[in-house]
């Protein structure tokens, strides 16, 4: 560790008062005291001292020793312990930019142990070679402190020093990552109680631990707010809404907040992506990948979905939407796209019913609203942009697609009045487009294909098992080759027939919901609801009937469609009981009779579909 500044020091006799800096380090405020802490490294230091030296500069940090380098000193926790007395002339990065100009005030650097510079091996030789360019001395007070001492018998002790902190810091790490895993596994919950749920909170069974006050939290359901959840994810799912109209709607409906902070997308957003709210505690959904680009944060990605941890099953909390809801949730936002709800229209701006509900046959894109400037003129537009590379290149020969919107109310609107009229069987009877006879016909026919797949593998790898039993033990390259072709094939019959008898469980399984068309007979009659109705509710209706409209612009044809389920009925007789009301928290189908109906199709036993085209050059 011979360098010009120690030699010269050496040099200078002992009375040669040198200046010094004190580094250290503290990792947190709740599993130590910091205070106590940086007392005990600086009381080390100073006994540590080498004849003639003094500390003239105090550096220190409370943060992770895992931190890199370039990111230390960046938070300011320190600042509630400089008034217990501790000096402090800055941190790590404090410490650097004093060595980087040149001439540094201090020929030395002494902390209690190498591990307080940092716990990677790449930024603790990283700070060593900085103060090594700068002609500083790094000293430890557990190692031997000789500044005449060679530097071979010092690294050797430093750098198995450094290697036991890296490991022991990736150590700690897996074993805390996998208790958590374990813990999420028994269902406690992991971090912040969310939204909807209270902490049910039972002794720490570690005796030790339970003296501390240690506690372990189950989840139940907060009944207050509870409830809100739910209707949330309904209306995301039934509605199609998205963060900001639920959080408007959660507001206007007086839904309690979380700690007083109002509704705002961030929070509805965070509450929707919550896999724990189907009773389940989730461990593992986001990867911490590095420093973010603010200052004191880490970037976070997301994990894989196979790679989380789930509780067991048995472990479950009561769970506010059923699992098959929070999937569907998830997905809204990609059939959304950046479409607006037509809950909230920006004010003076033109409200559009059929938003989101007609897709453009040559883009499969959504059309959206679109008002001629300077005019009352609405029109259905689809976003497609020949001038956009990735639009043209998707949809090469696209042509314009934009017609007014009273072109398409005229022809949806005799749909829904004919549904409601007193002649809708006579009306209908001609567009509904398959009986329930011919559905069934075409899964029996798709299951028993899958049958004969099933079956013609069976037969093949029994072959390719004879063939395997008759080559024998034979050793020879030829039979090797063989053996080896045989496994191959049989490798790949096997997938086959694993792959259809799964699909052949979907067939059989989950079947479509029954096409009933004398549901049409139960709906209500109510032929001229839509004359006259407000856009709003308007819109409500047409979800109510799960209205959607494709539109091909070259043959200037829309074909719609209406859906029907076993309840619908009932959700437009709501409707109609109070037409005009969009909230009433005491009666949730007349809170929201659209997002019911949808609710009711996604879980229908029966069904029926309407289909009509619309032909003429006005399109």
């Amino acid at each position: 560790m011979g360098t010009p500044a120690a030699q010269d020091t050496a040099a200078a006799g002992p009375v040669t008062i040198v200046p010094m800096a004190f580094i250290g380090r503290t990792s947190t405020t709740t599993m130590q005291d910091p205070v106590q802490s940086l007392h005990k490294q600086m009381r080390l230091a100073e006994e540590r001292l080498p004849a003639g030296f003094y500390i003239a500069r105090w550096y220190w940090d409370v943060e992770s020793g895992g931190t890199d380098l370039d990111e230390r000193s960046r938070t300011d926790v320190w600042r509630k312990f400089t008034a217990a007395g501790l000096p402090r002339d800055g941190g790590m990065a404090q410490l650097r930019e004093a060595i980087s100009g040149g001439r540094p005030p201090f020929a030395a650097v002494i902390c209690e142990n190498i591990e307080r510079s940092g716990r990677d091996m790449y930024d603790a030789l990283k700070l060593e070679r900085e103060l090594r360019r700068a002609g500083v001395l790094l000293f430890a007070t557990d190692e031997p402190i000789d500044t005449q001492a060679p530097d071979a018998a010092i690294m050797l002790v430093r750098r198995t020093k450094q290697n036991i902190a890296e490991y022991f810091k990736y150590n700690v790490k897996a074993q805390l990552w996998e208790g958590l895993r374990q813990y999420a596994i028994s269902g406690h919950n992991t971090g912040l109680c969310p939204y909807g749920y209270a902490e049910d909170r039972t002794p720490h069974p570690n005796p030790m631990k339970q003296a501390m006050g240690a506690t372990r939290a189950k989840l139940v359901i907060d009944p207050e707010r509870g409830p809100w959840v739910t209707k949330m994810f309904e209306w995301r799912v039934y509605e199609q809404l998205d963060c900001n109209g639920i959080a408007r709607r959660l507001t206007e409906l007086g839904a309690p907040t979380r700690d007083g902070q109002p509704w705002c997308y961030g929070n509805v957003y965070t509450i929707l992506r919550n896999p724990k709210y189907t009773g389940k505690v989730v461990l593992g959904r986001t990867r911490n990948v590095g420093p973010s680009q603010r200052p004191g944060e880490r970037k976070m990605v997301p994990v894989p979905r196979e790679h989380w941890t789930w509780a067991a099953d048995g472990k479950e909390h009561p769970a506010l939407v059923s699992m098959e809801l929070w999937e569907a949730a998830q997905q809204v936002g990609k059939k959304r796209g950046k479409v607006q709800d037509h809950t909230a229209p920006p004010a003076g701006r033109h409200l559009y019913p059929l938003r989101s509900r007609i897709t453009c046959a040559q883009c499969q894109r959504r059309m959206c609203g679109l008002t001629a400037p300077g005019t009352s003129r609405a029109y259905y537009v689809c976003p497609h942009n020949p001038n956009n590379p990735r639009h043209a290149a998707a949809s090469p020969d696209h042509l314009r697609a934009a017609f007014r919107d009273h072109v398409i109310y005229d022809a949806v609107d005799p749909i829904i009045g004919g549904l409601l009229g007193h002649d809708r069987a006579a009306l209908t009877a001609a567009h509904i487009p398959v009986t329930q006879a011919a559905a069934d016909a075409r899964a029996d026919a798709q299951a028993a294909q899958l049958r004969r797949r099933i079956d013609q593998a069976e037969v093949s790898m029994k072959g390719l098992i004879a063939q395997l039993e008759h080559i024998g033990d034979a050793q020879t390259p030829a039979a090797r080759a063989q053996r080896d072709r045989i496994d191959e094939q049989f490798t790949i019959r096997y997938d086959e027939q694993a792959a259809a008898k799964a699909e052949l469980e979907t067939v059989t399984e989950n079947q479509p919901a029954t096409e009933d068309p004398a549901l049409i007979d139960e709906l209500p009659f109510a032929p001229a609801l839509l004359a006259g109705a407000p856009a709003e509710l308007r819109a409500r209706i047409y979800g109510a009937f799960q209205v959607h409209a494709l539109y091909r612009a070259r043959q200037h044809q829309a074909t719609i469609t209406a859906t029907i389920t076993d309840q619908t009925p009932g959700i437009i007789a709501a409707l109609l009981a109070d037409a005009r009301t969009d909230h009433d928290t005491a009666n949730p189908a007349r809170t929201n009779p659209a997002g019911a109906a949808i609710a009711c199709f996604l879980s229908a036993k029966k069904k029926v579909s309407v289909i009509m085209s619309q032909h003429g050059r006005r399109w």
